[in-house]
């Protein structure tokens, strides 16, 4: 998740043994420089996802020893330290996407091709809470973008269409339903990294992607 001035990367696969880590890294959007070290996750995990509101940190999800976990973490993103038990998601799944304004963060799609999006608030604790649903069920890693008011997920993989989906979704951030359908990416893909500021979302990266970039 980004925030003004930073950005932070949470646990996930790493070419050393142990394989996995719980650590989350922070590092200064607007200079170069390496990472530092924020703090720890609740456990060793990856193919989680992230959000963030201008004080607290979201991670959603992911594999725990093996397994899929239901998750929730939080942490400050104004002072270093380790993060602590949100709630639960609604589904036991790895792969989601997510998006968030200052006040809700929502997670979407995973593992089990599930279309069904999940909201909680981040300011707050406690469990997430269905939101709506997809237009297409999606898994692997499917990007998630958004400003203050839409939230927009875009690519991932259907195993029931047996391809990579090039599928754009959309929802109003602040209210409940279903996603509508915004267009399509140039190139249908799973894992499709995404970011955007409040007028521009971008998607690139991929196993099928090469190097191209779109945006919206």
């Amino acid at each position: 998740p980004a925030v003004p001035q930073r950005a932070f990367f949470l646990g996930g696969v790493i070419a050393v043994s142990p394989d996995r880590t719980d650590e989350i890294d922070v590092f200064t959007i607007t200079s170069t420089g390496n990472a530092s070290d924020w703090g720890n996750l609740t456990a060793i995990q990856d193919a989680g996802t992230g959000c963030a509101s201008s004080t607290r940190g979201i991670h959603f999800t992911g594999t725990h020893n093996g397994s899929n976990a239901n998750n929730i973490d939080y942490f400050s993103v104004t002072s270093s330290g380790n993060a602590s038990d949100f709630g639960d998601d609604a589904v036991t799944v790895t792969g989601s996407a997510s998006v968030s304004n200052n006040t809700r963060g929502l997670v979407a799609g995973g593992s089990g091709e599930i279309n069904n999006i999940r909201y909680i608030t981040i300011a707050s604790t406690g469990n997430a809470s269905d939101f709506g649903d997809l237009t297409l069920a999606r898994e692997s890693f499917n990007g998630g973008s958004a400003n203050s008011t839409r939230g927009v997920f875009g690519g991932g993989f259907s195993s029931s269409a047996g391809h990579q989906l090039n599928t754009i979704d959309y929802v109003t951030i602040g209210s409940t339903g279903n996603a509508t359908d915004f267009g399509d990416l140039t190139v249908g893909d799973n894992g499709t990294c995404s970011s955007s500021n409040d007028t521009r979302g971008l998607f690139f990266g991929g196993g099928n992607r090469g190097n191209v970039i779109d945006y919206i």
